[in-house]
């Protein structure tokens, strides 16, 4: 099964984040690139940790309706996030 997680990254001072909107999880990372690579290596961990409590399917099924008894080794996700650009308003 494939499911395609959708998010966003920002500039908040030195550092990016970057949130996963369908599962409520956000990281940091110095740069665009390390942030996304944070963001799905935490995605990754958090479905497997999932898979081991045995509520992976419960997960899943708000992501996706209708979707039940995923096994984990047959779960793959994509990425699909906007990166805000900064943007300064002078008063």
């Amino acid at each position: 099964m494939l499911i395609t997680l959708h998010g966003q990254i920002f500039r908040d001072g030195n550092h990016y984040i970057s949130r996963c909107h369908e599962l409520s999880i956000a990281t940091a990372g110095d740069t665009v690139d390390d942030a996304l690579r944070r963001t799905r290596d935490m995605i990754e961990g958090y479905f497997a940790a999932c898979s081991k409590a045995g509520t992976l399917d419960q997960i899943l099924a708000k992501i996706v309706p209708g979707e039940t008894k995923v096994n984990l080794k047959d779960l793959e996700f994509t990425t699909d996030f906007h990166i805000q650009q900064d943007f300064r308003i002078a008063l």
